[in-house]
């Protein structure tokens, strides 16, 4: 390879604020549909399954927010004048792509 660099801090950013502002659209809608149950008086278990929903995604946001740093701290690229090569993590083995495929 003739290059080796690791993934930019800009990149991790813009990872975490992505899964950010997706877990909060997954919120706006669990929102609106626990409104509209509560509002339209659903069956049961569609609350009961909304409310548990609710719980995940809270619980697991700052999960998320961490395994995304995680992940990009750990991957690096490289390339030359046939192949990108990625790496991820330190003892797993090399991924090449080919961009003319």
């Amino acid at each position: 390879m003739k290059t080796e660099n690791r993934v930019s801090e800009k990149a991790v950013k813009l990872a975490v604020l992505t899964e950010a502002l997706a877990t909060f659209a997954v919120l706006g809608i669990l929102a609106v549909l626990l409104y509209v149950d509560h509002v339209y008086g659903w069956a049961d278990w569609i609350g009961w399954m909304l409310w548990s929903i609710l719980l995940f995604v809270f619980l697991s946001l700052p999960m998320s927010i961490y395994h995304t740093r995680l992940l990009y701290r750990n991957w690096e690229y490289g390339w030359n004048e046939e192949f990108l090569h990625m790496r991820k993590g330190r003892s797993q083995a090399e991924a090449v792509s080919n961009p003319n495929e």
